[in-house]
């Protein structure tokens, strides 16, 4: 369903590029400590951090970008007054995102969030994406098997090979 608003107000923050200015800076005073050649390992890890650090301030920008706050939406021809403006936090692939987000209601209905139907946010927590891989995980760990869950086969992965046997206890 499409949400109809006026033009909302835009995130006034630096955004990507912002985010991006921010990694550059991290990722060169991290080399001018010379950590790579000392343990690479511990590189490796903070190199990562900073990288989904970065990855989750822009899509938490642009999270917020996709919330609607003004005093009413229309969705599908009923007309939504707003009734609650308040932070959440939602599960990405990248882990958390807290942003702010508005609550509508018409009357008696159940109240929508523009943000989440916009968004695609799944079950009013999950962005699609950390829903899929949360979806593909369990089907894969799941321990009744892949059949149970309905598991159909990616065409571009081959299904993970069944542990091989143990050997029986030494003589």
């Amino acid at each position: 369903m499409r949400v109809f608003h006026g033009c909302a107000e835009s995130v006034t923050d630096e955004g990507a590029t912002g985010a991006l200015r921010r990694l550059g800076e991290a990722l060169q005073a991290l080399s001018q400590r010379a950590l790579a050649a000392e343990d690479f390992e511990c590189f490796e890890r903070e190199v990562h951090a900073l990288f989904v650090a970065a990855e989750r301030e822009v899509l938490g920008g642009e999270l917020a970008r996709l919330d609607v706050d003004l005093p009413h939406v229309s969705i599908g021809g009923v007309r939504y007054h707003r009734v609650l403006r308040s932070p959440e936090t939602y599960l990405s692939a990248v882990g958390p995102l807290t942003v702010e987000r508005t609550l509508y209601r018409a009357g008696r209905e159940p109240a929508v969030v523009p943000l989440e139907r916009r968004a695609g946010i799944v079950e009013g927590h999950w962005t699609a994406l950390a829903a899929r891989q949360a979806v593909d995980r369990v089907r894969r760990d799941a321990p009744l098997g892949r059949q149970h869950l309905g598991h159909r086969r990616h065409p571009r992965r081959p299904p993970a090979a069944d542990p091989p046997p143990r050997a029986g206890p030494l003589a």
